[in-house]
């Protein structure tokens, strides 16, 4: 009876050493979970959200779209854009530049705005002596970037209209990945020639100032010629000449 318990016990120890096990003794698991050292490892911060930001405009055409904008700050904007002689006009409360190849100079803010992705975008529309769209420049907007960045290349879609095109034959900017952004300058651009298109029709520029029906206009900023009474206007002093001889 020895002889057999002996010959178990040494069987069980041998299996016990086989599994690794000591013989004799518990082994206890612990459930796994942070260890004693988890904090004192520093790991990588999360990545915070990367917004991206349109370009700034430059000054001149951000001080050209604030409310109440100095004439100085469209001749500024005529200038980036390349034109020889600029005079601004006041039209029924809409702002109307003037320019030396006698077309028109329009901001968008003065006539339309439609929200894009994220708000209404700033356009400057310059238009030839006929009212054709010569050209289309984004001076700034609030919407994302990369959508802007899709958009801007394929203004030349919307210089393909006049003045007086009918609404419902303007052309559509639809630019996939950036749907609203073109959308919103699309319908700025569009309305903008829509709320002109009457004062055009009555507008004419002659003798390097412009007329409404007929009527002469002064330029914004220009001071008004000063009202003389009937029979007080001085004669005209003859101008001096050389051939004038002189009083004794």
């Amino acid at each position: 009876m020895k002889t057999v318990t002996g010959m178990m016990l040494a069987l069980g120890l041998a299996a016990g050493t086989a599994f690794g096990a000591a013989p004799n003794k518990t082994v206890m698991i612990k459930p796994s979970g942070p260890s004693e050292n988890a904090s004192k490892v520093k790991t990588p911060d999360e990545p915070s959200p990367v917004t991206v930001a349109p370009e700034a405009p430059a000054a001149a055409a951000e001080a050209a779209l604030e409310p109440g904008a100095v004439p100085a700050g469209y001749e500024a904007l005529a200038k980036r854009l390349g034109l020889s002689k600029f005079l601004l006009y006041r039209v029924q409360g809409k702002r109307i530049g003037v320019t030396g190849e006698n077309g028109y100079l329009l901001l968008t803010d003065d006539y339309a705005k439609v929200d894009g992705q994220k708000g209404p975008p700033s356009l400057a529309v310059l238009l030839d002596a006929e009212g054709a769209v010569k050209r289309v420049v984004l001076l700034r907007t609030p919407d994302d970037a990369a959508c802007v960045r899709l958009v801007v290349p394929q203004l030349g879609v919307l210089e393909k209209q006049t003045v007086l095109t009918g609404e419902e034959a303007r052309p559509v900017l639809a630019i996939p990945g950036a749907v609203e952004t073109s959308a919103g300058m699309q319908k700025t651009v569009n309305g903008t020639l829509e709320l002109f298109k009457p004062l055009f029709r009555r507008l004419e520029q002659k003798d390097g100032g412009l007329n409404l029906d007929g009527n002469p206009l002064l330029p914004e900023g220009a001071p008004a010629p000063a009202a003389t009474p009937a029979g007080d206007a001085p004669a005209p002093a003859a101008p001096a000449s050389a051939e004038t001889p002189a009083a004794a």
